[in-house]
């Protein structure tokens, strides 16, 4: 377990409350000002950079890990971020035999824990060779990365060096750690809207807002409104680091937006607001990038019953939204599905349909097996055995047609999250589908349907239906998916062509519903 030691000693710094600007080169061989040290360490005259002291930290099997920050909130005169790009440096120098990673890490206490969380910023791999002369490492961190008000209440961050030892034994010698941030006097400029366009015509649903990066910002505020100036829709403050935001919007719409930059000094003055309307056509996100594609392959579900390649490395997103299903309100349906995990791996399913029609495929009750309940491990696509759940359409769904999605994400031993827009896992495939809402309808075939049965099972070569009413088409699969045959109803089915085995007979009701059984040939 890391060790946390706060220190608080002289060190050479220049006090501006306004933004960081730190300077510790580690002389007079005393403690130092706001130094967090992780592991073991301590002053040293061996191996300095600049003056005749450097900070020393061995490395070995039994201390593999450690490194040093600078705590701003524990310096003589706590210094704050003012959200403006942080250039971030220091200088080491090293012992032979010793390998492993440096990091410049950016590091968050958590108040409750008390511990820090360390994230990298920059690495760099480290030979076994000795480093006699002092070598620099630095990175910047962007604008708007480091802003406290976006932590939570008693925490704070540290910026410093770590390494992670990999062979060997050593020591390592940091020395003039340096954490400069740039200065702001003025407020920002205005920004333009990339999109949408003023007075443009847009799809409604999950639209794409987006806006160039303004020097100086470090947050942007978006408002949205049906009305000039207002902000009924959205009012958001986004981070410079995102330009962008998907925001949901009705059918045949006019909206009014803008967006104002911000920094340590003040908001923009004066920001022009666009206007747009949406129209009658629905957009979703997407489509989504993969860099790893592990292809679904086969999805059944109220009437789609569709196949697709299982070699990996295809397209990320697939649209099959000429195939459509059917469902009505408050009934109970069955999904089919399967893929190809790339080998001895496991991947989640996670299903998610546009239950109110608004463009937004997560909103609460839209998202199906998020919590890992549909997993499938060691799969081709091909002669694996589909896994399968059960998805129960809401009472408040909205008649008409929409769009469900297919997400298939490498199980890495956390769950999948409920986002329909990205894949953190990056191994995967995304496929849309169409789908149409009824109202039920009472039918007076429903209870001979229910009683359909077929018979013998096991069958020798003949295999009967008992009721053919509201059946509109039949199919015949292996335990795969693969689809053998597809035919028009009838009271007896011959199958002498097939061989022994286990197979799925699908019955595809006239209503849009179907009923699946498994029957053995003997």
């Amino acid at each position: 377990m890391i060790r946390k030691i706060l220190l608080v000693f002289i060190m050479l710094t220049i006090s501006i409350k306004a933004q960081y600007n730190v300077l510790q080169n580690f002389e007079g061989l005393q403690s130092y000002d706001g130094v967090i040290v992780f592991g073991n360490g301590n002053a040293s005259i061996l191996a300095a950079c600049s003056g005749f002291t450097s900070w020393s930290q061995s490395y070995s099997a039994n201390e593999s890990s450690g490194g040093l920050a600078i705590d701003f909130s524990a310096l003589p005169v706590k210094q704050k971020s003012n959200g403006q790009k942080i250039t971030v440096s220091v200088k080491y120098k090293k012992t032979a035999n010793l390998s492993g990673s440096l990091y410049l890490t950016l590091n968050t206490f958590d108040p409750v824990k008390e511990l820090w969380s360390i994230s990298v910023i920059s690495s760099k791999n480290i030979t076994s060779s000795a480093v006699s002369k002092c070598t620099s490492f630095s990175e910047e961190l962007p604008v708007g990365k480091v802003l406290e008000d976006n932590l939570a209440s008693g925490s704070k961050y540290s910026i410093g060096a770590f390494f992670q030892r990999s062979t060997g034994s050593g020591t390592i010698y940091f020395d003039d750690l340096s954490i400069i941030q740039e200065v702001v006097s003025t407020v920002p400029g205005c920004a333009t809207f990339v999109s949408p366009a003023n007075e443009s015509v847009i799809n409604y649903g999950q639209t794409h807002i987006s806006w160039p990066a303004v020097s100086g910002a470090t947050k942007y505020q978006l408002k949205i409104g049906a009305s000039s100036n207002a902000s009924g829709v959205l009012n958001m403050i986004v981070p410079a680091t995102n330009l962008s935001m998907d925001v949901i919007l009705k059918k045949r719409t006019t909206y009014f937006a803008k967006v104002i930059p911000m920094n340590s000094i003040g908001d923009a003055i004066n920001c022009n607001e666009i206007s747009f309307s949406t129209n009658s056509d629905i957009n979703y996100c997407g489509p989504v990038g993969i860099t790893n594609v592990e292809p679904i392959t086969y999805v059944n579900f109220a009437g789609i019953d569709h196949v697709s390649a299982a070699e990996t490395g295809g397209t990320a997103h697939e649209f099959f939204t000429e195939s459509k299903g059917i469902v009505e309100t408050a009934k109970t349906y069955k999904i089919d599905l399967n893929g190809n995990t790339d080998g001895d791996f496991t991947s989640q399913y996670v299903v998610f349909i546009d239950w109110n029609q608004n463009g937004s495929l997560n909103d609460p009750g839209e998202v199906y097996f998020a919590d890992g309940t549909l997993m499938q491990t060691d799969s081709d696509g091909v002669t694996s055995i589909p896994v399968y759940g059960d998805i129960v359409v809401p009472e408040g769904a909205k008649s008409g047609s929409t769009r469900i999605r297919i997400k298939k994400a490498y199980y890495d031993g956390e769950v999948s999250d409920n986002n329909p827009c990205n894949l953190t896992t990056d191994y995967g495939q995304f496929e849309d589908y169409s789908l149409t809402i009824k109202e039920p309808v009472l039918k007076t075939d429903n209870v001979t349907k229910d009683l359909i049965s077929l018979y013998p099972n096991p069958f020798q070569d003949v295999l009967k239906i008992s009721d053919l009413k509201g059946v509109k088409n039949i199919s015949i699969k292996e335990v795969s998916g693969r689809i053998l045959k597809n035919m028009k109803p009838s009271a007896e089915l011959n199958f002498a062509h097939l061989k022994a085995g286990l197979y799925i007979i699908t019955l595809y009701m006239k209503d849009g519903t179907m009923q699946s059984r498994k029957v053995i040939k003997k």
